[in-house]
């Protein structure tokens, strides 16, 4: 005789209960509660130093004094090759920072996440840049996204050149000045030059004077439109440019790879008066 169990009636079977999944803590990273105006305080005092945020290139390679990266053994190389070899680095030309806001602070802090480098990249790049020559400014460019040069406010070269070659020739030489990847900075306020060098000239005079300024606004004319036609910012170029000394040398002379310049002015010439007195025969 078979010993069936009883069957329990429908009613009293109860229905499984399930367990409700927990939503997963969501840990914020405390530096994000603060407010935004002390954390850009914050971003300040370990981005912006009082020094200028320095980007330069020597002959063949580029350098950093306060890391000691180098890159050698390029001087075989094309300049195209060496463009996409080298790369640009930080420098601050006063005191020597082994670990100082400016290098390895500054990737540090843009890489904790997407909303402190939104934050944070225009308060580095908001303060003063000062590039050595024009090839260290186009390695800059090249080495940043679309998003980086309107945040430019603040701009100084060096030491620039101006010849009376064509587009063509010069365009192989990159230590001749350009403007046209310093026009995708369109919020810029102030852009120095700390020596402009005219070539094919051996001394400065009216001539030598009137000549650089006619090549200075040939080759800047379309990004002085841009600074004259912006909506924000400055739209007066006399207050955006400024050119602390006018130089001359011979065309072929070794002062583009010194760090001095063999021929100085042989008495004070204002290149700014003269700039200014040639645009406004053109109009601009």
């Amino acid at each position: 005789m078979s010993m069936d169990k009883p069957k329990k009636d429908s009613a009293s079977i109860g229905t499984a209960t399930k367990k409700k999944r927990s939503t997963p803590s969501r840990r914020v990273f405390p530096f994000m509660k603060l407010p935004a105006e002390i954390r850009l305080k914050i971003f300040g005092l370990c981005l912006v130093s009082e020094d200028l945020m320095s980007l330069y290139e020597t002959y063949g390679s580029l350098m950093s004094k306060r890391t000691g990266q180098l890159k050698p053994e390029l001087g075989n190389l094309s300049k195209a090759n060496r463009r996409r070899r080298l790369k640009t680095y930080h420098r601050n030309p006063v005191k020597y920072y082994r670990n100082g806001p400016l290098n390895e602070m500054a990737v540090q802090i843009l890489q904790l996440n997407h909303q402190i480098y939104n934050e944070a990249l225009p308060v580095l790049y908001n303060q003063p840049l000062e590039f050595y020559t024009t090839e260290a400014l186009d390695l800059f460019f090249a080495c940043t996204n679309t998003a980086m040069p309107p945040m430019l406010r603040n701009i100084t070269i060096r030491r620039t050149h101006l010849s009376q070659d064509t587009p063509q020739q010069l365009s192989y030489n990159q230590a001749y000045l350009r403007f046209d990847k310093l026009s995708l900075a369109v919020n810029i306020q102030k852009f120095s030059i700390n020596q402009l060098i005219v070539s094919d000239y051996d001394f400065i005079d009216e001539q030598s004077t009137a000549k650089g300024a006619e090549l200075f606004i040939e080759v800047a004319q379309h990004w002085l439109a841009m600074i004259r036609n912006r909506e924000k910012g400055e739209t007066n170029w006399k207050k955006v440019v400024h050119v602390e000394s006018f130089l001359c040398c011979e065309r072929y002379c070794i002062c583009r790879l010194s760090p001095v310049c063999p021929v100085p002015p042989r008495e004070p010439v204002d290149f700014m008066a003269t700039l200014e007195k040639h645009l406004a025969v053109r109009g601009l």
